[in-house]
């Protein structure tokens, strides 16, 4: 240990440490692979924990206590996975067709929705807010949340509407 050739070779290791080990941490602060990839689409983890989150919540309100391993158990997991996939494969289809809905549908649809009337029948913005704040979302993300839904909805809608039968 007292030879310079073995300081040498520790300045080295100390060295190669530095810029490989340390290096990693700094270069990947933040980012993290995403739970899921369609296309150019990815799902995140962050976005997966706040749709686990909203998950486990609901179940909640219903009166049931339900930890992330018993969702996890009972295929909660691959459900919300299985969901996001096919979301984000119908985002990926109607980008290919071009399909858009224009801000001001999505607020007169907001503004026509019942849970954010008053007694009179009338849009309370005051009860949209609060109703936004429980939900964790925000007034902007959720008109973009709802002109998504909608575009999504030019694609299944369709498709899923029951049929009559003619006479």
């Amino acid at each position: 240990a007292k030879s310079w050739i073995v300081k040498v070779l520790f300045g080295f290791l100390i060295i190669a440490f530095a810029a490989w080990g340390i290096g990693d941490i700094f270069a990947n602060r933040g980012l993290s692979k995403p739970v899921l990839e369609v296309g150019e689409l990815a799902y995140t983890q962050q976005e997966f924990d706040r749709d686990l989150r909203r998950q486990l919540q609901q179940f909640q309100q219903q009166g049931l206590d339900i930890d992330a391993q018993q969702f996890a158990a009972l295929g909660g997991v691959d459900q919300i996975l299985s969901q996001q996939t096919s979301q984000m494969l119908l985002r990926q289809y109607a980008e290919q067709l071009d399909l858009t809905i224009p801000q001001a549908v999505a607020i007169a649809d907001i503004q026509n929705n019942p849970a954010f009337r008053n007694a009179a029948g009338q849009f309370d913005r005051d009860q949209f807010l609060a109703l936004l704040s429980q939900n964790g979302l925000t007034e902007a993300g959720y008109v973009e949340l709802r002109r998504d839904e909608m575009r999504l909805q030019q694609l299944t809608g369709p498709a899923f509407e029951p049929l009559t039968v003619p006479p």
